[in-house]
């Protein structure tokens, strides 16, 4: 993770703060300091000078993983908590890996720029079918609560 955190990072070297959205945010954010120290020579090669100007992390876990980390993690850590994060839910990509489980056996045989489209395509889909399904279910919630408030008058 530490390695993705700096291979990741390196245009947002002059942020002053960064969220980091994590399963286990709650133990990877312990010595994060001390490990990039620790491994500096190896980072410096990923993204040079990052661990000297690292913006300030906030590490924080996704809304659907941090109901079974125990209470007293999920009060410091809880994304829902922390202050500027808004409604957001951290565990986005998770409602994806079924599609792309079904794909990648497809995938894998295509070359970067196909594989890339492809992805797009199957990210664009899925977003749009929530977006239309989400309006469907307001629609039937509607009509339910119509239906259910007039036979009660």
């Amino acid at each position: 993770m530490d390695l993705a955190y700096v291979s990741s990072h390196w245009r947002y070297i002059g942020l002053r703060l960064c969220y980091e959205f994590y399963d286990i945010a709650c133990q990877w954010i312990l010595g994060l300091s001390k490990r990039l120290q620790e491994g500096r020579a190896y980072f410096d090669r990923v993204n040079k000078g990052f661990v000297d100007r690292v913006p300030e992390t906030c590490a924080a876990v996704g809304a659907w993983h941090a109901v079974v980390h125990q209470k007293a993690c999920q009060m410091i850590f809880d994304i829902r908590i922390q202050p500027g994060t808004g409604m957001s839910y951290g565990d986005n990509l998770e409602g994806h890996w079924g599609v792309q489980n079904r794909i990648a056996p497809m995938i894998v045989e295509m070359g970067p720029g196909s594989r890339e489209d492809h992805l797009s395509y199957q990210f664009n889909d899925h977003n749009e079918r929530k977006e239309r399904d989400l309006g469907v279910s307001k629609v039937t919630t509607r009509c339910f609560i119509l239906t259910f408030s007039q036979q009660w008058h």
